[in-house]
Protein backbone atom coordinates (compact mmCIF):
# COMPACT_ATOMS: atom_id res chain seq x y z
CA UNK A 1 0.00 0.00 0.00
CA UNK A 2 0.94 3.10 -1.03
CA UNK A 3 0.52 6.35 0.38
CA UNK A 4 0.62 10.25 -0.99
CA UNK A 5 1.28 12.86 0.79
CA UNK A 6 2.94 16.65 0.93
CA UNK A 7 4.90 18.35 3.07
CA UNK A 8 4.43 22.14 3.14
CA UNK A 9 7.51 24.22 4.71
CA UNK A 10 6.31 26.83 6.23
CA UNK A 11 8.22 29.99 7.90
CA UNK A 12 7.49 31.59 11.29
CA UNK A 13 6.00 34.57 9.04
CA UNK A 14 3.27 31.74 7.55
CA UNK A 15 2.14 31.77 11.22
CA UNK A 16 2.54 35.39 12.10
CA UNK A 17 -1.10 36.15 12.24
CA UNK A 18 -1.21 33.48 14.67
CA UNK A 19 1.78 34.06 16.23
CA UNK A 20 0.85 37.56 17.38
CA UNK A 21 -2.77 36.05 19.02
CA UNK A 22 -0.91 33.75 21.11
CA UNK A 23 1.46 36.16 22.36
CA UNK A 24 -1.27 38.95 22.56
CA UNK A 25 -3.65 36.16 24.89
CA UNK A 26 -0.20 35.70 26.79
CA UNK A 27 0.38 39.52 27.85
CA UNK A 28 3.48 39.86 25.58
CA UNK A 29 3.66 42.82 23.58
CA UNK A 30 3.58 42.82 19.68
CA UNK A 31 6.58 43.77 17.55
CA UNK A 32 5.30 45.60 14.37
CA UNK A 33 8.97 46.26 13.32
CA UNK A 34 10.09 43.27 11.03
CA UNK A 35 13.48 44.82 10.44
CA UNK A 36 16.47 43.14 12.93
CA UNK A 37 17.60 46.41 15.20
CA UNK A 38 21.01 47.70 14.68
CA UNK A 39 23.28 50.12 16.49
CA UNK A 40 24.91 52.75 14.28
CA UNK A 41 27.95 51.69 13.29
CA UNK A 42 30.86 53.71 14.10
CA UNK A 43 32.47 54.93 11.23
CA UNK A 44 35.04 57.89 12.31
CA UNK A 45 38.16 57.98 13.24
CA UNK A 46 39.12 57.52 17.26
CA UNK A 47 40.30 60.98 17.48
CA UNK A 48 37.31 62.70 16.51
CA UNK A 49 34.99 60.35 19.34
CA UNK A 50 37.90 61.47 21.93
CA UNK A 51 37.40 65.29 20.73
CA UNK A 52 33.93 65.22 21.26
CA UNK A 53 34.10 63.79 25.02
CA UNK A 54 37.11 66.01 25.74
CA UNK A 55 34.86 68.80 24.22
CA UNK A 56 31.80 67.71 26.07
CA UNK A 57 33.50 67.28 29.35
CA UNK A 58 34.44 71.06 29.46
CA UNK A 59 30.71 71.74 28.90
CA UNK A 60 29.57 69.67 31.75
CA UNK A 61 31.54 70.78 33.95
CA UNK A 62 31.05 74.21 32.93
CA UNK A 63 29.89 75.44 36.12
CA UNK A 64 32.70 74.55 38.28
CA UNK A 65 34.99 76.47 35.42
CA UNK A 66 36.27 78.98 37.86
CA UNK A 67 37.73 75.89 39.70
CA UNK A 68 41.63 75.73 40.58
CA UNK A 69 41.72 71.96 39.85
CA UNK A 70 39.02 72.30 36.59
CA UNK A 71 41.86 70.73 34.37
CA UNK A 72 42.14 67.71 36.80
CA UNK A 73 38.10 67.69 37.38
CA UNK A 74 37.43 67.36 33.00
CA UNK A 75 40.77 64.94 33.06
CA UNK A 76 39.11 62.77 35.02
CA UNK A 77 35.52 63.05 33.96
CA UNK A 78 36.98 62.11 30.12
CA UNK A 79 38.93 59.29 31.37
CA UNK A 80 35.98 57.81 32.83
CA UNK A 81 33.54 58.75 30.32
CA UNK A 82 36.10 57.51 27.15
CA UNK A 83 36.94 54.44 29.08
CA UNK A 84 33.00 53.52 28.96
CA UNK A 85 32.74 54.55 26.01
CA UNK A 86 35.78 51.93 25.12
CA UNK A 87 34.21 49.26 27.03
CA UNK A 88 30.56 49.08 25.95
CA UNK A 89 31.03 47.43 22.70
CA UNK A 90 32.19 44.81 24.37
CA UNK A 91 29.73 44.58 27.08
CA UNK A 92 26.53 44.73 23.57
CA UNK A 93 28.59 41.89 22.49
CA UNK A 94 28.18 39.47 25.60
CA UNK A 95 24.81 40.11 25.34
CA UNK A 96 23.93 39.47 21.77
CA UNK A 97 26.19 36.41 22.28
CA UNK A 98 24.38 34.99 25.43
CA UNK A 99 21.07 36.48 25.32
CA UNK A 100 20.02 37.10 21.29
CA UNK A 101 16.79 37.95 22.29
CA UNK A 102 16.86 40.35 25.40
CA UNK A 103 19.96 42.19 23.19
CA UNK A 104 17.20 42.13 19.92
CA UNK A 105 14.61 44.24 22.40
CA UNK A 106 17.29 46.48 24.14
CA UNK A 107 18.54 47.51 20.60
CA UNK A 108 14.72 48.40 19.22
CA UNK A 109 14.93 50.18 22.79
CA UNK A 110 17.87 51.86 22.47
CA UNK A 111 17.15 53.22 19.42
CA UNK A 112 13.76 54.58 20.24
CA UNK A 113 15.35 56.48 22.77
CA UNK A 114 17.55 57.79 20.91
CA UNK A 115 15.07 59.54 18.86
CA UNK A 116 13.92 61.35 22.11
CA UNK A 117 17.78 62.14 22.96
CA UNK A 118 17.54 64.38 19.47
CA UNK A 119 15.01 66.16 20.40
CA UNK A 120 15.69 66.42 24.25
CA UNK A 121 19.81 67.58 22.80
CA UNK A 122 17.80 70.76 20.77
CA UNK A 123 15.72 71.89 23.37
CA UNK A 124 17.03 71.60 26.93
CA UNK A 125 17.42 74.91 28.69
CA UNK A 126 19.70 73.71 31.47
CA UNK A 127 22.81 72.58 32.38
CA UNK A 128 25.04 70.08 29.88
CA UNK A 129 25.44 68.36 32.58
CA UNK A 130 21.83 67.66 33.87
CA UNK A 131 20.82 66.84 30.57
CA UNK A 132 23.64 63.96 30.43
CA UNK A 133 22.02 62.83 33.70
CA UNK A 134 18.59 63.18 32.56
CA UNK A 135 19.61 60.68 29.23
CA UNK A 136 21.29 58.43 31.42
CA UNK A 137 18.80 58.14 34.03
CA UNK A 138 15.88 57.88 32.20
CA UNK A 139 17.88 54.91 29.77
CA UNK A 140 18.23 53.01 32.64
CA UNK A 141 14.79 53.38 34.14
CA UNK A 142 13.72 52.56 30.46
CA UNK A 143 15.88 49.60 30.24
CA UNK A 144 14.67 48.13 33.73
CA UNK A 145 11.34 48.57 33.07
CA UNK A 146 11.13 46.98 30.10
CA UNK A 147 13.41 44.63 30.03
CA UNK A 148 13.41 43.45 33.73
CA UNK A 149 14.08 39.96 35.04
CA UNK A 150 16.44 39.63 32.19
CA UNK A 151 18.04 42.97 32.84
CA UNK A 152 18.55 43.90 36.75
CA UNK A 153 19.19 47.54 37.59
CA UNK A 154 22.46 47.56 38.47
CA UNK A 155 22.64 45.90 34.64
CA UNK A 156 20.30 49.11 33.46
CA UNK A 157 22.49 51.28 34.94
CA UNK A 158 25.51 49.97 33.30
CA UNK A 159 24.44 49.79 29.70
CA UNK A 160 22.81 53.20 30.13
CA UNK A 161 26.95 54.44 31.09
CA UNK A 162 27.85 52.62 28.30
CA UNK A 163 24.99 53.72 25.89
CA UNK A 164 25.29 58.02 27.13
CA UNK A 165 29.32 57.59 26.62
CA UNK A 166 28.69 56.37 22.82
CA UNK A 167 26.21 59.00 21.89
CA UNK A 168 28.72 61.91 23.50
CA UNK A 169 31.25 60.27 21.57
CA UNK A 170 29.12 60.35 18.41
CA UNK A 171 27.24 63.74 19.14
CA UNK A 172 23.58 61.72 18.74
CA UNK A 173 23.65 63.68 22.88
CA UNK A 174 25.00 67.32 21.95
CA UNK A 175 24.81 70.52 23.84
CA UNK A 176 24.32 73.95 22.98
CA UNK A 177 27.60 75.89 23.37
Amino acid sequence: MKVDFVIHLRDADFYLKEINQVRSLNGVALNFDLSPPALSTLNGPQYEYEGNLRRKSKLRLAPKATSSSITKLVDGLYAQTLKSFLEGDGLLRRIEQDAPTVYFRLVKLVNEYENQVHEKSATWVDTAEALTNHVRDGLSERIHSELSPAIDATTADQIARHIVARWLAVCELDFDE
